[in-house]
């Protein structure tokens, strides 16, 4: 029965169906496993089984191979006798070295089978049509030559920025590896996105599978500063006089947010490292803080010194009665002149003389200084103080000037302001000191005789005031009132001897 069976099969043989060669180009990197199964890379359907398939490499050393036998059985016959059974290998390959190499192969498959009962026993199998197939496949095996990344780039703390390699050679593919020189500067991760941390410079490398290699030099810039200001654009300062200015840089992330001080001319204004700034002369400076990063950001303050040399002191007067009002100047030996705008509460003005000029003298320290003084259309009162030769008015630190006041019978007591505005006075080189506006307390009282200074008591230096009026030393306040101790219209020494007799008790 079996020779019957094997005479048939070489009479009438199964039929087969061919396909074309299947063939292929697959590009691999040294270093890569891939599987080979030859029913897949021939094409074929398996149909209902693969009977066999193999494959055939070339020789060499670049591609390593190791193969899998797999036995199919698609049909068993009674007892296993006489069924349809097949094998086919798979391959595991591995490249060594870069080249071209091609590989064939083919494999088959049944597509259908017939069956014969040869006794009760047993049944036996043959196949009757059969898929086949065969493939050629040209292996590129590559390898990664070079790599490249940035050779430098520039951050600045806290920024982000991720690789994109390219790698070279077309087809090559690697698992990159990543490391920064200096990590603190800026790391780098697995991915190849670096984050800058400090200001530095460090070098980032990749590495291929096979020891290629590219480098990328990082620096880390700090964050500049944006915009730096002041708390204040202007000020006004008297000399002497501080300000404190404070300095604002943006943003609030700025590396290095120190700032540098300077005067434009410290004669005028000096500041010191923490921008408090002293007037010292009068005048007009500028104040200007930058950016010490290098961002080149400045703001500026303008300053204006005015002069406080000329003072005026606290005043007493009483309703209906005269007072003399010194204007008074510190020890600078520099000054000729001046002139100041005099403003009086209502009720107050500057007294006439018999002649009706308004009455304003120059003290025993000038020279050859006068004093002029005229009402203007605000209704306040100009004085000028002038010297035809430049002369400087001298003598110790006190009155420079007198201007006599009239106090209406209707001011009510209490407290007034008297103010000195529009201030200016020259020195004897002709520069002009600018000066802050002045304002002093006029206190209205009633009139107590004898008390010519306004303390509320009879002393002798009342009696002293008196007799420095009558020799034209007018004390810096005298209530002319007060100091007509017998009412008769004038003062004199009898006045004096008076107040010196009520002290006595006599």
């Amino acid at each position: 029965m079996k020779r019957l069976n094997w005479l048939l099969t070489l009479l009438f043989p199964p039929l087969i169906s061919w396909g074309a060669t299947k063939t292929s180009t697959k590009t691999v990197t040294v270093g890569q496993t891939f599987e080979l199964n030859p029913v897949s890379w021939s094409g074929i359907s398996s149909g209902k089984g693969v009977l066999s398939g193999s494959a055939k490499f070339p020789t060499t050393d670049g591609l390593a191979v190791s193969s899998a036998n797999h036995s199919v059985t698609i049909v068993a016959a009674k007892n296993s006798h006489n069924g349809i059974t097949g094998s086919y290998t798979t391959y595991t390959v591995t490249a060594l070295k870069t080249g071209t190499y091609v590989i064939t192969g083919s494999a088959t498959s049944c597509k259908s089978y017939s069956s014969k009962m040869e006794s009760i026993y047993w049944t036996t199998y043959s196949v009757t049509e059969r898929y086949s197939g065969s493939f050629s496949c040209t292996l590129n095996v590559v390898d990664v030559t070079s790599i490249s990344i940035p050779s430098n780039i520039s951050l600045t703390i806290g920024e982000n920025y991720t690789f994109t390699p390219t790698i070279y050679q077309a087809g090559a593919t690697t698992t990159l590896t990543w490391n920064s020189s200096n990590a603190s500067v800026a790391s780098v991760n697995s991915n190849g996105t670096l984050t800058a941390n400090k200001v530095g410079t460090t070098i980032i490398t990749c590495t291929a599978h096979n020891g290629v290699s590219a480098s990328c030099t990082v620096t880390v810039n700090p964050i500049l500063a944006s915009n730096i200001s002041l708390n204040i654009s202007s000020v006004e300062l008297v000399t002497g006089e501080k300000q404190q200015l404070a300095a604002t840089v943006s943003p609030n992330n700025t590396t290095n947010r120190a700032v540098t001080w300077s005067s434009s001319n410290p004669e005028i204004a000096v500041v010191d490292d923490n921008g408090l700034v002293t007037a010292k002369s009068s005048g007009q400076c500028m104040i200007t803080v930058a950016t010490a990063d290098g961002s080149n950001k400045v703001a500026t303050c303008a300053v204006n010194v005015l002069s406080d040399v000329l003072y005026i002191d606290n005043a007493v007067g009483v309703p209906s009665g005269t007072l003399v009002l010194p204007i008074q100047l510190k020890n600078l030996s520099a000054i000729t002149g001046a002139q100041f705008e005099l403003q009086l509460p209502e009720g107050v003005s500057v007294a006439r003389d018999k002649a009706n000029n308004l009455i304003a003298t120059m003290s025993d320290r000038a020279t050859d200084q006068d004093i002029m003084c005229s009402q203007i259309t605000n209704g306040n009162y100009q004085l000028v103080i002038f010297s035809g030769t430049s002369s400087p008015l001298s003598g110790n630190e006190g009155a420079a000037a007198y201007v006599t006041l009239n106090i209406a019978n209707n001011v009510a007591e209490g407290s007034y302001i008297i103010r000195l505005k529009e201030i200016e006075l020259t020195k004897s080189n002709s520069e002009a000191i600018h000066h802050k506006d002045i304002e002093t307390t006029l206190t209205i009282t009633a009139a107590t005789i004898g008390d010519t200074n306004g303390d509320s008591k009879v002393t002798v230096t009342d009696a002293v005031g008196i007799v420095n009026y009558i020799l034209g030393r007018t004390p810096s306040v005298f209530i002319s009132k007060a100091a007509d101790v017998n009412n008769d219209g004038s003062i004199t020494i009898t006045d004096a001897v008076q107040v010196i007799n009520h002290i006595l008790n006599k």
